[in-house]
């Protein structure tokens, strides 16, 4: 089956023996991210000066990204300018994992589990059904970590979000892991993406930067 980006994203980030799903909170907005990725490949939305600028918001057969266009448009329309991109990707990154999880349960990839630790906290776990559902997602990436190469467009953003998320580490662990970390990093680094996914993965970039200085500040 041909995952879309953030399905795709999701799918690697899935621990399949713990049925965790890795990455935090910068997996969150990596995941809005790629729904603009998305939207970007199709030359529905663009940015510029940092703000996201709706081109067509009309259907995309993909119901849940028809959402995201009619979000980024009401803004405009509201507030007579468009919606900066860092603002978008705070606001959408508190639903965007659930949604997506959703899907992949909708499609047969994950099944979900529930239970309550010392019967009183709630614990969901995320196990892989159908293991034959990553390998279109590994097959990209890892042409991507082991070459260097990318298929197309969409595999060199996924390659992008996985370093810039943080996955790489997990994906390829260890000592036996560093040259595919070092590849991937590189690919996200000398801005293969072509325009307008390049602005939104920089931009992404800034976003979980953000977050972390601020959660920091926070702390002190």
């Amino acid at each position: 089956m041909r995952w879309n980006l953030a399905e795709s994203l999701l799918l690697l980030a899935l621990d399949d023996l713990e049925g965790k799903v890795r990455g935090g909170f910068p997996l969150d907005v990596g995941l809005a991210a790629a729904e603009l990725l998305d939207a970007a490949g199709r030359e529905r939305v663009k940015v510029e000066g940092w703000r996201i600028e709706v081109l067509d918001d009309g259907p995309t057969g993909d119901a849940d990204l028809d959402r995201v266009l009619t979000g980024v448009a009401r803004h405009a329309r509201a507030y007579h300018k468009p919606i900066l991109l860092g603002a978008w990707l705070e606001q959408r990154r508190g639903a965007v994992r659930a949604v997506y999880l959703k899907r992949l349960q909708r499609g047969g990839a994950v099944c979900h589990t529930r239970r309550r630790l010392l019967g009183l906290i709630p614990v969901h776990r995320y196990l892989l059904c159908d293991f034959e559902a990553t390998a279109e997602p590994w097959q990209r990436l890892g042409l991507a970590a082991e070459t260097g190469w990318c298929l197309d467009h969409e595999a060199a953003a996924l390659a992008s979000l996985a370093y810039i998320t943080g996955l790489g580490r997990f994906l390829y662990p260890g000592r036996e892991g560093t040259d595919s970390r070092e590849i991937i990093s590189t690919l996200a680094q000398a801005g293969r993406a072509p325009e307008p996914l390049a602005a939104i993965l920089e931009g992404t970039v800034y976003q979980i930067e953000a977050i972390v200085t601020a959660a920091a500040q926070s702390c002190r």
